[in-house]
């Protein structure tokens, strides 16, 4: 799968997981500040009874690398460019999923940002930064 193909799947994963419309991951300015967290009920079904859903359907064995280009383009689209002063990144991995957390530099206090990927659709499960 191509780089463009990803991560469009991984924007309709989003809006998708989030209930927010694709376009709202596009620019516009309904975008949280920092400390605003994001948590995602997993009991909640992805598509209605009886119809098939992508993330049923599709599973991308997300590798960590581009998981973290994932994890990089969302959490800039949430927290902008200063984000990624965090790297590098430190990394949790499960069967399931890949959770990024940022590292803060010496002489900086406060909180990095956290976020946490599905390996098998790309979902954001949960984002968030600490203050």
């Amino acid at each position: 799968m191509c780089v463009c193909c990803l991560l469009g799947a991984m924007a309709v994963a989003v809006s998708i997981v989030h209930k927010v419309p694709i376009c709202a991951l596009a620019g516009d300015n309904q975008s949280p500040r920092k400390g605003d967290g994001i948590a995602v009920n997993h009991d909640q079904p992805v598509a209605r009874e009886g119809e098939s859903s992508a993330a049923e359907t599709v599973n991308l064995r997300l590798d960590e690398k581009t998981a973290e280009k994932i994890a990089e383009i969302v959490l800039v689209k949430w927290y902008g460019r200063d984000v990624l002063k965090e790297r590098p990144w430190k990394v949790a991995t499960t069967d399931t999923s890949f959770k990024f957390s940022g590292t803060l530099r010496d002489g900086y206090v406060g909180g990095v940002a956290e976020i946490e990927i599905s390996k098998r659709n790309a979902a954001v499960r949960s984002i968030r930064h600490g203050k």
